[in-house]
């Protein structure tokens, strides 16, 4: 009985004199916070502080240009649909005015009949006017209809003009 009881005191000791301590795969299963470890081991309480496991990129070069390739190609579809999407004739219907429905007047008693130039002709007129480099007695107001204009729509509207 005597025995039972020193063991049992000795035990109450040596147990309660230190704090839990945690495992290292305790302390590593949390890798972003800091963990202050005390080693039971060795004669003086050494501690060490067991650092952030750093977080791995998931992405490599390889998946973030195969990424960039994909949104490219998208980018160019939709480039694709918004250049198919411009209608000339609808863009042809603030010309009607001056130019008349089929481009057969002489806009305002001054200009060219337009009706029956070629694409090219009406393209470099129109992109001459947007830039100041073409244009007689009506260039400040073609230069206007003209300026916001981007380059597909101004080919757009000379394909339709070459139609008529």
């Amino acid at each position: 009985m005597r025995y039972t009881l020193s063991l049992l005191t000795a035990l109450l000791l040596l147990g309660c004199g230190d704090a839990p301590q945690k495992s290292s795969t305790e302390a590593e299963s949390s890798p972003l916070q800091q963990e202050t470890v005390t080693e039971v081991d060795k004669p003086t309480s050494i501690k060490k502080t067991v650092a952030p496991t750093l977080v791995k990129h998931e992405k490599t070069v390889e998946e973030v240009t195969t990424t960039k390739e994909a949104i490219t190609h998208k980018a160019e579809e939709v480039q694709a649909v918004t250049t198919a999407a411009i209608d000339g004739a609808t863009l042809f219907q603030k010309c009607t005015s001056c130019h008349g429905q089929k481009a057969e007047k002489v806009a305002l008693g001054k200009s060219q009949i337009i009706a029956g130039w070629d694409v090219s002709k009406l393209s470099g007129a129109m992109h001459g006017y947007k830039d100041g480099s073409y244009g007689g007695a009506m260039k400040a107001l073609m230069q206007g209809q003209v300026k916001s204009l981007s380059d597909e729509k101004i080919e757009a509207l000379s394909e339709y003009i070459s139609s008529l």
